[in-house]
């Protein structure tokens, strides 16, 4: 399947934070000290490297899983932030 996160980020009251490009957040966290486990090293890294700039990547059943998992267990993000890259993979998912 093909994901694209380049949606910013909204406020608890529904308001788009500038400058919170979700693939931004997401791409920083997965090479920012918490292991992904599931991807090697250079996977990690090609990834968050498409995720940063915005590129559509390609991603199998197993991918998305490895990176749900890592929302959900890393540190270097809060709930706010979680829950959203969560929802739109899964959106982007069907």
């Amino acid at each position: 399947m093909k994901i694209i996160l380049k949606q910013n980020l909204k406020g608890l009251d529904g308001v788009e934070i500038p400058n919170t490009e979700t693939g931004k957040i997401l791409a920083n966290a997965m090479v920012s000290g918490s292991k992904v486990e599931g991807f090697d090293t250079v996977k990690c890294w090609v990834l968050a490297q498409e995720l940063y700039k915005g590129n559509e990547v390609e991603l199998t059943t197993v991918d998305l899983e490895t990176l749900r998992n890592f929302i959900d267990k890393t540190e270097t993000m809060a709930g706010l932030v979680k829950a959203q890259i969560i929802e739109e993979l899964l959106k982007q998912k069907t």
